[in-house]
């Protein structure tokens, strides 16, 4: 059994290597689009076929073992239950129960009696958040993120921070060493650490009004044509946000590529939603013109 479990952590930690470590955002979009196009297809065909892309990439996101994605992927979908139409709400929640169900029945025919094994390991990674001070990677970024507040309380770097000499050497309690290092985990402090308290927190306060405007935009795309596809740049937003405490995502050049083109998506369709809506407006005048003109019982000469 252990050495069950042995094998199992060594697949996960390879599959990550090569996988999922710098390309979190990606399953996060692929997952939302997925399931998006899932609640608004209208033939049975299509929402099955999305229904199963959808359950692979919920597959992969689990079987990730990252902790980051997990909570990226959960936060958005409670926003997601709750941005939703009841229609749409009630076929998420149907779909997830029968998901889950899948999933499980799946896992214990192909793994037999070691599933249980295997699901307990999640369970453990999952729990492990309560815990904190029992796991490296939190003990590790907890001591990372106290000695960047330290460095900012420094004049200096509080103003224009530390620009590309963006090394910093702190104590790691966990290991019981210094640790030399030029990434900082927590979005908004990098910003901070690299560029100063004022333009960190200008660049992190353009990102949450982006998030707040994919939030509007949804909104008014309700019973558009554009509902579908800006759901998913919403929630992926939503994710990034939440992910990006975590696992900095301004610093890597994937993480603010995908930033780019989910604020460029939200701009996109900002324009074709108010686009659409000029065009009713002007429509619904051009047909009431003629009525205000001649109204009706009012008679011609």
């Amino acid at each position: 059994m252990l050495n069950l479990r042995q094998q199992v952590l060594e697949a996960i930690y390879a599959y990550q290597i090569r996988g999922v470590k710098g390309v979190n955002a990606v399953y996060l979009i692929g997952f939302f689009l997925s399931v998006s196009f899932y609640l608004y297809s209208r033939r049975g065909v299509e929402r099955l076929l999305w229904a199963l892309v959808s359950s692979l990439i919920a597959g992969g996101i689990v079987v990730s073992y990252t902790r980051t994605i997990w909570a990226g992927t959960i936060a958005a979908l409670l926003a997601m239950i709750v941005l939703l139409p009841w229609q749409q709400r009630r076929r998420l929640l149907a779909g997830m129960a029968v998901v889950t169900a899948v999933f499980l029945v799946s896992g214990w025919i192909v793994l037999g009696s070691s599933f249980p094994v295997v699901m307990q390991l999640i369970a453990n990674r999952a729990l492990t958040v309560k815990s904190g001070a029992k796991v490296a990677s939190l003990i590790e970024r907890r001591d990372e993120s106290i000695h960047v507040l330290k460095l900012l309380r420094q004049p200096d770097i509080a103003v224009a921070g530390v620009g590309p000499a963006n090394e910093h050497v702190y104590y790691d309690s966990y290991l019981g060493t210094t640790v030399r290092s030029r990434f900082v985990h927590n979005g908004l402090l990098a910003l901070m650490f690299k560029f100063g308290i004022p333009l960190g927190i200008f660049i992190y306060g353009f990102h949450l009004a982006m998030v707040a405007k994919s939030i509007r935009c949804y909104i008014r795309s309700r019973h558009t044509r554009w509902e579908p596809y800006v759901l998913p740049f919403t929630l992926s937003l939503i994710g990034t946000t939440v992910m990006d405490w975590t696992t900095n995502a301004f610093m890597l050049r994937s993480g603010a590529l995908f930033l780019a083109m989910l604020y460029a998506g939200v701009a996109i369709a900002d324009r074709l939603i108010r686009q659409d809506a000029s065009q009713r407006s002007h429509r619904n005048s051009a047909f009431a013109a003629p009525l205000s003109i001649h109204p009706t019982g009012s008679g011609t000469p």
